[in-house]
């Protein structure tokens, strides 16, 4: 929401405001985590975290955000969508654009909350930005792009889960490994594709 609200105020790029914000907060996390000295063990589970010791609770819980994230993509797709093509259309359309944004970054921080625990604060981010670059090298409208990153999400998730335990790597590092795998395969098929 911080984000939302310094950027519409700035003429900074999201990117900066984004890159600011998830250095300051990751760094402040960091301080709390180890200045309270019984949580310092529990530092390389927020840094890298640990997919197969998720508990029965945790997945429940994702299993119920995951539900309520699908359902708020498909009332407030066409508003999204809007947006993220451009601010002003999306402001004659009637979208409500300080409201959608808002809602949409609460959506994003429930989702990271939940996979910090999973993956790590410092793949959490690669986990949200490689399957949707992946899907926009190959995908030919907004639509394709979702089901295609959502495909990627789940091919380089349980791969790379399978993959670590054969391989005896960390859990979320090799599925991040997974998810540019399917990066560098997506953008081969964009290469090869006729241009015209």
């Amino acid at each position: 929401v911080a984000i939302i609200l310094v950027k519409g105020r700035t003429d900074l790029s999201s990117d900066t405001v984004i890159g600011v914000f998830f250095s300051t907060v990751v760094a402040l996390g960091i301080a709390i985590i180890s200045r309270e000295k019984g949580l310092t063990r529990n530092l390389q589970v927020f840094l890298y975290g640990d997919p197969l010791a998720v508990t029965d609770a945790a997945i429940a819980w994702m299993a119920l955000l995951l539900l309520l994230v699908a359902a708020y993509l498909g009332l407030l797709y066409n508003r999204i969508l809007l947006l993220g093509i451009h601010e002003g259309f999306a402001r004659t359309k009637g979208v409500p654009v300080r409201a959608v944004e808002i809602s949409f970054a609460v959506a994003v921080a429930l989702v990271v909350t939940a996979a910090i625990r999973t993956v790590g604060i410092l793949l959490v981010t690669a986990l949200l930005v490689i399957p949707a670059a992946s899907a926009r090298n190959v995908a030919r409208g907004a639509a394709s792009a979702l089901w295609i990153s959502v495909g990627v999400a789940l091919l380089s998730g349980v791969g790379g889960i399978v993959a670590s335990w054969y391989l005896d790597t960390a859990t979320g590092a090799t599925v991040v490994l997974a998810a540019a795998g399917c990066f560098a395969f997506t953008a081969l098929v964009r290469a090869a594709r006729p241009r015209g």
